[in-house]
């Protein structure tokens, strides 16, 4: 803790000040006033004129348009209030300076008593921590959506908004990326959940942990590993044996990795733990309560002896939690009023805890418009929440990047109404994407502050935002053509099959299937008549995106407008056809399938949507004919998952063509070079002449860019580059860009409020 910078609470008497804070240096003669004036306060001391205590504070003017606060883009980020050390004078009246009082040390139990940990049994009004009353403030910060060289600093800003808890699920999907191989950080520590919460132990932190199994979280499948759609029949999220016996397996080797960690036993952070999320919005008919009790004697078992929470909408009901049997019922909203008067009738008996207060909303592709919360609505309800009285967890604090392809989807009541989210988690939290101030961080700051002013603790001040660059344009240096990229696919890769099959049934990757990426089903030689028009029928949706090519030419239009979904190739459309281009009898017909998200939540009349597979084959009874023709062949299928050692290992590329729409997708490469450390700074990628594909950076999946997307830039933090080369690779299905460009600031577009009528 000694890299911060405490000060007492006692010592803030008008918390609404701070975010009035000017960014350093920007008016100079400010550290002579402080200091001057500090000097008098000692002056004053020894002659025992006062006692008080005295702070120096900036009162300079920061007006931010609503505007601004709305677009990231529009913003100077690093023109946000930044408190240092010469802006605030800590002086006492006894001995010259406050002693730091942390969280740790004021809920420290007493010596020679027990460790009774966090408690909620009984007392309406508020949770004890130790024996002492204790509010919880807390935001969410998930570590699989944060670099971890930047963990730390993004738990140090939560600490210094005031707040003294951090919420995170777990995700099962990267913990057990293979069926029944276990992954906890020891061999990829961008996933060490362990080390998070000691990080945030050491910032001053306690830990509120959502282990799952489902999450939820706009993250792929729920969270749940997509292996599990390999099981005929199975029933998700019940007591269906085939799923809990993969939850009792997976939570067995995760939870004890967690034990240890507990406050209650006085090692750890980890104050309350949540069973599962959201069950009770598949209402009451498919609710399970016994499902539930099942994933309680798990935790348990395991040696789980903190509170436990669950976690719905109250207007859901209460079939998704366990208040009779003394499990807190926690509540998602976004609004204080109606939902909590029903919480507080349905547990009159229990603190009221917002375990998800959203703070904004996720973006997806197909809206074309980032989701906001506007900032004067924000500060209203947030007053209101803590003034209701709430313990509150702000989802989201920071929301970070879904990396790769591990984005959701949402669906809503028809499979036209299937929505896959951005790359982007910004949500319009009060900390960006990138780690930036916002104009919430400071309202929430002001707000949190007051309500802890009465105790004896200190709080840090807020550290600096890390600088951001706009690196020079990189030319294109070489490019990998669809042919030269699918002869790399390795041969275990490869399922040789008389029917198509779903990416989850492949029989690659030892029993497991292929969770992500991409599905390429060839024909490699199918003979098609030249005396008549070829038309290509796939029975059936698609799931996702089909991009048709014969003999290299792609066939499909690019995805650059919403239209464009309704056409041939897109999950909006079913029983879909297409007239084929066909010059010769004797043609290799290829068809690649992108997985663009597995849905993440489900609405009651959702749910039967839950078990689709990616690709084609058995969820819609997939068949592909021309003029009402099967193939006369099997079918090649290729599992093209862009794994980093694979990604990293391509070979066989050639200069770039002028042509930049392209007859098939292809892998083009630029390299960044870093001479200095100066220079070694977060950036993002400016995609907007580009039209849809991944990124990839020194191998790393940085994730998806589309055309229909609000988000037109892709975040990229400064750990995922070194000095010297670094190399870009853009893989584009339609269009390319002329050069690779770079921007200090995210670029987003079509604002529009997230409660609109159009939506």
């Amino acid at each position: 803790m000694s890299a911060y910078n405490y000060t007492s609470l006692q010592e803030y008497p008008d918390p609404q000040n701070e975010r009035d804070k000017v960014t350093r240096n920007k008016k100079p003669y400010i550290g002579l006033a402080c200091l001057l004036l500090g000097l008098l306060t000692i002056s004053m001391m020894i002659l025992k004129i006062s006692s008080d205590t005295k702070i120096c504070e900036n009162k300079l003017d920061l007006k931010i348009s609503e505007s601004n606060v709305n677009n990231p883009a529009d913003v100077d980020i690093n023109g946000l209030p930044v408190t240092t050390d010469s802006e605030i004078l800590m002086t006492s009246s006894e001995d010259g300076g406050s002693p730091i009082i942390t969280n740790y040390i004021y809920y420290e139990f007493e010596k020679n008593k027990e460790n009774t940990g966090l408690q909620y049994d009984d007392n309406p009004n508020t949770f004890l921590l130790n024996g002492k009353e204790f509010r919880i403030l807390s935001g969410s910060i998930h570590y699989f959506r944060v670099r971890p060289e930047y963990w730390r600093d993004r738990l140090r800003k939560l600490r210094a908004m005031g707040a003294n808890t951090v919420e995170t699920y777990i995700a099962w999907n990267l913990h057990e990326p293979l069926k029944d191989v276990y992954e906890f950080g020891d061999n990829n520590k961008d996933i060490d959940f362990v080390k998070f919460i000691k990080i945030a132990q050491e910032e001053d932190l306690f830990v509120i942990i959502r282990p799952g199994p489902y999450i939820c979280a706009e993250w792929d499948f729920g969270g749940m590993p997509s292996y599990l759609l390999r099981e005929p029949g199975i029933k998700l999220r019940s007591m269906d044996p085939k799923y809990l016996n993969r939850v009792r397996q997976y939570f067995n080797n995760l939870i004890p990795l967690l034990e240890p960690l507990q406050f209650i036993d006085g090692q750890g952070p980890i104050i309350m733990l949540g069973v599962e999320n959201e069950l009770a919005v598949l209402g009451p008919n498919v609710a399970d309560k016994n499902y539930m009790r099942e994933l309680v004697a798990m935790l348990r078992s395991n040696g789980i002896r903190s509170p436990l929470f669950t976690a719905d909408d109250p207007s859901m009901g209460d079939s998704g939690s366990l208040i009779e049997d003394g499990v807190l019922y926690a509540a998602n909203i976004l609004y204080a009023g109606e939902e909590l008067r029903k919480l507080s009738y349905m547990q009159p008996n229990k603190p009221l805890m917002v375990m998800e207060w959203w703070t904004g909303w996720f973006d997806t592709w197909a809206k074309n418009r980032h989701n906001t919360f506007p900032t004067n609505e924000y500060e209203m309800t947030l007053q209101s929440l803590l003034e209701y009285p709430v313990s509150l967890n702000l989802f989201m604090f920071h929301g970070g990047t879904s990396w790769g392809f591990y984005n959701g989807a949402n669906i809503d009541k028809s499979l036209d109404k299937y929505t896959p989210d951005t790359t982007s988690y910004d949500y319009d939290a009060p900390l960006t994407e990138g780690g930036d101030y916002t104009a919430k961080y400071w309202i929430t700051r002001k707000y949190f502050l007051q309500v802890a002013q009465n105790l004896n603790i200190s709080h840090p001040t807020p550290p600096e935002v890390l600088p951001k660059m706009a690196y020079d344009n990189v030319e294109l240096g070489q490019q990998l053509t669809w042919h030269n990229l699918v002869s790399q696919i390795p041969l275990e890769k490869i399922v040789v099959s008389p029917s198509l099959i779903p990416m989850e049934d492949l029989a690659v990757n030892n029993g497991t299937g292929q969770s992500f990426g991409y599905t390429l089903y060839r024909q490699p030689d199918w003979h098609i008549p030249t005396d008549q028009d070829a038309i290509m029928r796939i029975e059936g949706r698609v799931a996702d995106i089909a991009i048709v090519m014969v003999n290299q030419e792609r066939q499909t239009v690019p995805l650059s407008d919403v239209q464009d979904l309704n056409e041939f190739g897109f999950w909006k459309t079913e029983n879909a056809e297409l007239l084929l281009n066909i010059t010769r009898p004797a043609n290799n017909i290829d068809i690649l399938v992108e997985n663009t998200g597995r849905v993440n939540y489900w609405l009651n009349d959702d749910f039967k949507y839950s078990n689709i597979k990616k690709g084609l084959g058995t969820s819609f009874d997939n068949v592909v004919t021309v003029n009402n023709a099967r193939p006369q062949k099997i079918w090649l299928i290729y599992a093209l998952e862009f794994e980093q050692d694979w990604v990293n290992g391509l070979s066989k590329f050639e200069s770039v063509t002028s042509e930049r729409n392209l007859p098939s997708p292809t892998l083009f490469q630029a390299i960044l070079t870093i001479t200095t450390l100066d220079d070694l700074r977060d950036t993002y990628l400016d995609m907007q002449d580009w039209t849809r594909g991944v990124v990839f950076v020194n191998g790393f999946n940085l994730g998806r860019y589309s055309r229909l997307s609000p988000y037109q830039t892709l975040y990229l933090p400064a750990p995922l580059l070194h000095l010297g080369q670094n190399k870009i690779s853009v893989f584009e299905h339609y269009r390319r860009a002329a050069r690779l460009s770079f921007t200090d600031k995210p670029i987003v577009r079509n604002f529009q409020h997230r409660f609109s009528n159009n939506d």
